[in-house]
């Protein structure tokens, strides 16, 4: 049985998508993941910070060759001893085997203040900051006695349309962080440092001379292509194949499946052919489209 079933999974991923979004929303609304303020100055709003959503695609589960699922435990490397949660140390290794120890007590008394405080001690246009160097993005909700001075910074930044920069601490890990106002409240995203991102100059990529007109027709594709944003045009298809698959397999069916072969690169003469049919595709589309357009209505008659 092959699986095309595109309404079937067209309809099941609407679906989970509503109940996953009321399941994130639910969650996000009861519980924070941090807790401390945000200062400007002295101005100081004690925030939460929440869980915005979550990437998962398709969760399975390991399982043993007779079907039951695969358990993990924590052991000893060295004698493969089973080890209880209570009695894990933090380690550093500072050498093959050899490690540093340090309590929880040591950990806590070194973190900066901005484990507790989101010091803004600037303010940017958010498109003046790389979206390389984003990470992620937390909701942001006021505490208890900070929904006055939330408020307030909230409709600043909406109306400049700026975000403000600081640093926040999280999981033994200091970030960079940008805070923005976002539809109706505040947003922080988590930033990585300059010296862990690497560049495409960093390893070297190779460039070949574009060939004649190729850039100027590649750019008129790009013109063609041009259009606003919008994250609904681009759901997870994958995640609904599989949905399909997992509901027709669970159903007793035979599923039937066909791998998609990998397309071979266009270069050469070849690459400047393909930009060329491809811009005359396009165009020809547009012009089809704009056949079908309707035609403004004429004013009726008056009658006298």
């Amino acid at each position: 049985m092959c699986v095309h079933s595109a309404e079937y999974a067209t309809t099941a991923m609407t679906i989970e998508r509503n109940v996953k979004r009321k399941r994130l929303i639910k969650m996000a609304s009861k519980r924070s993941m941090w807790s401390g303020s945000m200062g400007i100055g002295l101005i100081n709003v004690p925030i939460k910070l929440h869980s915005m959503g979550s990437g998962e695609g398709v969760k399975f589960h390991y399982l043993a060759p007779d079907g039951s699922p695969i358990e993990y435990k924590k052991v000893s490397k060295k004698d493969g001893s089973p080890v209880e949660f209570k009695d894990i140390k933090m380690g550093y290794e500072i050498a093959p085997g050899a490690y540093v120890v340090l309590t929880k007590e040591e950990i806590d008394a070194v973190k900066p203040s901005s484990d507790k405080l989101v010091k803004i001690d600037r303010f940017v246009q958010l498109g003046d900051v790389n979206p390389i160097y984003f990470g992620n993005t937390y909701l942001i909700s006021p505490a208890k006695g900070g929904e006055e001075a939330y408020s307030l910074m909230y409709a600043a930044l909406a109306k400049t349309r700026k975000a403000g920069v600081g640093r926040i601490t999280m999981r033994s890990k200091e970030y960079p962080a940008l805070i923005r106002a976002e539809e109706g409240g505040m947003v922080l995203t988590t930033m990585v440092h300059a010296d862990e991102i690497v560049l495409p100059k960093d390893i070297g990529v190779e460039m070949a001379e574009p060939r004649g007109d190729a850039v100027n027709l590649a750019i008129s594709i790009i013109d063609s292509l041009s259009g606003d944003f919008n994250l609904a045009d681009y759901p997870d298809d994958y995640r609904a194949r599989l949905k399909a698959v997992i509901a027709q397999k669970a159903a007793g069916a035979t599923v039937t499946l066909e791998a998609a072969k990998p397309a071979a690169a266009t270069k050469g003469d070849a690459l400047v052919g393909a930009l060329e049919a491809t811009l005359a595709q396009f165009k020809k589309v547009e012009a089809a489209a704009k056949k079908v357009e309707v035609a403004p209505l004429m004013e009726s008659p008056k009658v006298i």
